[in-house]
């Protein structure tokens, strides 16, 4: 983020997979109050630096699947995702 300031570039994307197996049923780990601290700084920086963020799940996230645990996975997806920005 300091580069992309030094250099004018006020956007960033974040990686979908920024905490790996976030949202698989074997991560028992509590990643969100783990890494809070270091997320709130984050914001804190992109705030002050008037940065804009773009956050985006990966290719393998389908929210109009037919199938119901593949939608449901995708939704969890999501979710997990809006966790990394709140």
């Amino acid at each position: 983020m300091q580069f992309n300031l030094e250099h004018k570039l006020l956007f960033l994307r974040i990686s979908s997979d920024l905490v790996p197996f976030a949202s698989h049923p074997v991560n028992r780990f509590n990643w969100q109050k783990h890494f809070q601290e270091d997320f709130e700084e984050i914001g804190k920086f992109i705030i002050k630096n008037r940065m804009r963020i773009s956050m985006h799940p990966d290719q393998f996230t389908l929210i109009n699947s037919v199938k119901e645990e593949i939608f449901e996975e995708a939704k969890m997806n999501s979710n997990i995702m809006s966790k990394y920005l709140t």
